[in-house]
């Protein structure tokens, strides 16, 4: 073939250089081009292996200033009023179990005491008054006594666990 006759009195480099399309070395290309080799001209490195260990310390904790604030708990037993408001349901949806179930879903997983790693026992305090109120809103005769003495935070599932 044509390509073996070209490269038959090549050395070994020469041949590799040719193959990548160059023909010449890597500093004869660049000095060719008037393009000298230094640090500045290479890529930037924090694209390809993400940040820094200082730059993930710095991040982590701007994102603690950023923590939203904890919800103020009501004083537990709740009243049916206490209970839809510390929910966020909003008066003209308060008798809809869709949005209760809703709301409480919601909370529930946003204040569970595994995914607030950084503080986890003032989650677990909105977790129970979460389900307080949710309790308090849907069961007939709710002791809260009798509830807070049985109640257990129950650990997240993954779906490998259903």
């Amino acid at each position: 073939t044509t390509k073996g006759c070209l490269l038959a009195g090549s050395t070994h480099a020469q041949r590799a250089a040719m193959s990548l399309g160059g023909g010449a070395y890597f500093e004869e290309r660049n000095a060719k081009e008037g393009v000298p080799y230094d640090a500045a001209s290479l890529p930037d490195m924090s694209a390809v292996f993400g940040p820094s260990k200082a730059e993930k310390e710095a991040q982590a904790e701007e994102e603690k200033k950023k923590e939203e604030p904890l919800p103020k708990v009501p004083p537990l037993p709740m009243t049916v009023d206490a209970a839809y408001e510390f929910l966020g349901i909003a008066p003209p949806d308060r008798g809809s179990l869709e949005k209760l179930k809703m709301r409480f879903r919601k909370m529930s997983l946003k204040w569970h005491p595994d995914k607030n790693i950084r503080r986890p026992e003032a989650a677990a305090e909105v977790f129970k008054a979460v389900n307080a109120a949710y309790h308090t809103l849907t069961t007939n005769n709710f002791d809260y006594k009798r509830w807070s003495e049985s109640f257990t935070i129950p650990p997240m599932q993954s779906l490998e666990d259903v």
